[in-house]
């Protein structure tokens, strides 16, 4: 929605005393249509008519009958009473249909504005899409270095193993098992690439980022190291984001494995939700193991950088930190008081629809 569609439905008021609101409904290039203060549709314009709606002499034309997911979507008992806007979601016979409407208030009247962002949308989830590709293209530039050593070691296994001499059982049974753990961290970690690769298709929705919390949370009982943790969540209802929950979702579900895995299963995991000023909201997660290690603060993020014993491959926080920034926000590792470590997750809170009496 432009900007100075935005303001036009104010302007329309001030302009309605002047021209009139019926021929004022004319002229607007959207979608529109005037109500009364019984809800009953008076008047549509040629760009709501050729939407296919038409009013009916001999009917009623009732506002909730001709245009129930608009009604449904906005506030009140009689939502065409009251200024505001929403956005509206829903499937027709040409495929999923992104709009944005408009009530105001006119006098014993309300002007309904219609505004179609369908493109808008595809376009951002476009950018999206390269931005991800984008950032797949300095993973796979880091892959490409890191699968050269376990490729090379399983070469060199089934050279060893295609020998005529001197191959024994047990060296064969060795090596068998040397290959298949090498395989398959090289699936893992071509699992994760095409995880992170992959197009969602599903629209961006506005969720409750404790949702997300919380669906991560259940994730991580179903883990060993999970079942033992101990979890807790300090909430905020107002906290409304705007994306795709499953993403924000794995992004929660790798730092509370992270968590549960340096604490090696026995300790507490909190996370809080809190509002940072009218546009912001901030998800801290703290645990109480061992804590960062000082040098590492510059690393962690970084594709491949691991700690765990063992190693691991090291790619759930650098993904997690593109899927944060793809939604607007930043990721930062912090030092804690105490012993332990702490993530904080700063977004955009998602704007409300704005919701006014005149």
């Amino acid at each position: 929605m432009t900007s100075g569609l935005r303001a036009l439905p104010d302007r329309a008021m001030a302009t309605a005393g002047r021209h009139g609101m019926d021929a004022y409904l004319d002229i607007l290039p959207w979608p529109s249509a005037l109500i009364s203060r019984t809800g009953r549709v008076t008047r549509v314009n040629a760009a709501m008519a050729a939407t296919g709606v038409r009013l009916s002499r001999r009917g009623e034309n009732h506002v909730r009958s001709l245009f129930a997911e608009y009604m449904a979507a906005l506030g009140g008992d009689s939502p065409w009473l009251t200024s505001q806007e929403a956005e509206v979601t829903r499937q027709t016979a040409c495929g999923r249909l992104h709009e944005r409407l408009w009530i105001r208030r006119a006098g014993s009247r309300s002007l309904m504005v219609v505004s179609d962002e369908t493109r808008l949308r595809e376009l951002e989830a476009g950018q999206g899409q390269n931005a991800r590709l984008a950032s797949l293209g300095f993973l796979l530039a880091s892959v490409s270095h890191e699968i050269n050593n376990p490729l090379s070691a399983i070469s060199s296994i089934v050279q060893i193993l295609q020998s005529r001499h001197g191959v024994t059982d047990e060296v064969r049974q060795k090596g068998i098992a040397q290959i298949a753990e090498t395989a398959g961290r090289l699936l893992l970690l071509t699992r994760k690439l095409t995880s992170f690769a992959r197009v969602d298709d599903a629209a961006c929705a506005r969720f409750s980022i404790d949702t997300a919390l919380d669906e991560a949370f259940l994730q991580l009982k179903y883990d060993s190291l999970g079942e033992t943790v101990a979890l807790e969540h300090q909430r905020d209802e107002r906290a409304i984001v705007l994306g795709h929950q499953g993403q924000m979702q794995q992004v929660f579900f790798n730092l509370f494995l992270n968590a549960a895995q340096a604490m090696k299963g026995h300790g507490t995991v909190t996370a809080t939700t809190t509002l940072a000023g009218s546009s912001t909201l901030t998800v801290t997660v703290d645990d109480t193991g061992p804590g960062i290690a000082a040098d590492h603060f510059d690393d962690i993020f970084k594709p491949f950088f691991t700690t765990k014993p063992g190693g691991g491959i090291g790619l759930g926080l650098a993904i997690s930190n593109e899927i944060v920034h793809e939604h607007g926000g930043r990721i930062v590792a912090a030092k804690k008081p105490d012993r332990g470590a702490r993530f904080e997750i700063t977004l955009p809170l998602s704007r409300e629809p704005r919701h006014s009496t005149q």
